[in-house]
């Protein structure tokens, strides 16, 4: 399961190149961003900042993001565009009513992995709420947005050449 941007580890990886194993990595988050299947470790983060200092904290262990434009050893995830980067490992998928899922493409299950304080029905909720957010506007709305543009640009231009006229006038004066 995906939250807003995620940093998605596969466990061999932290086996291998995180010293403390794949137990302590685990141990490390709470269980609010934490969350994995039996290939892949997912950690989230509300923003870029926290996605940056991870990346860059992973990479003190001899973790690597990016080589010849892919992927290596972890891949960053955003909720609504997916794999910022293309990554060989990671299989993307959009499921039911736009909710976004990742899975390692070795993985064959289709059940999705969730934090232990997410229900179904809650994650199903939310995906359906951004999935209305992220509808593509309306004829009414685009003609709104253009009203408003002619508007300003109306306004705008009045403002200018009344202040063109004052300029003119005081000059003359």
């Amino acid at each position: 399961m995906l939250e807003y941007i995620s940093v998605v580890i596969p466990r061999e990886v932290l086996e291998e190149k995180y010293p403390p194993g794949f137990r302590s990595f685990r141990s490390s988050f709470g269980g609010r961003v934490f969350c994995c299947d039996r290939y892949i470790a997912r950690v989230s983060f509300m923003g870029p900042q926290g996605v940056d200092w991870f990346i860059e904290e992973m990479s003190r262990w001899g973790l690597v993001y990016i080589e010849d434009g892919k992927c290596v050893d972890m891949a960053v995830v955003d909720w609504f565009s997916g794999p910022c980067v293309p990554c060989d490992w990671l299989a993307d998928s959009v499921i039911g009513d736009g909710c976004r899922s990742v899975a390692h493409v070795d993985d064959d299950s289709t059940e999705i992995s969730k934090p232990d304080y997410y229900s179904s029905e809650e994650y199903l909720k939310v995906c359906r709420a951004n999935a209305r957010r992220n509808r593509k506007p309306s004829l009414l709305g685009y003609l709104g947005t253009a009203i408003v543009w002619a508007a300003c640009l109306l306004i705008g231009a009045v403002l200018y050449l009344g202040t063109l006229w004052l300029l003119i006038f005081w000059l003359k004066s």
